[in-house]
């Protein structure tokens, strides 16, 4: 990531994460890429959330893969 766009990137990162729509994210450690898991009604509403990091609004990073999923253990805070 372009250093000058962590910063911003981070913040709002925090920001999601604090008001729970951000549940876990982080990048990937053997390829290219990271995994985010938000709380959202649908893909349209992930997009919506997701358009607004500095990051995918530079694009730097694209939203290529939206899978839903059900929570079958544990439960997001």
């Amino acid at each position: 990531m372009q250093d000058s766009l962590f910063p911003e990137h981070a913040a709002w990162s925090r920001e999601r994460h604090a008001e729970g729509v951000l549940i876990l994210a982080g990048p990937l450690t053997d390829a290219p890429g990271a995994v985010a898991i938000i709380r959202a009604a649908d893909a349209d509403e992930v997009r919506g959330i997701t358009d607004q990091d500095p990051v995918v609004k530079a694009g730097f990073f694209e939203i290529d893969n939206i899978r839903p999923f059900k929570v079958l253990v544990g439960e997001p805070s």
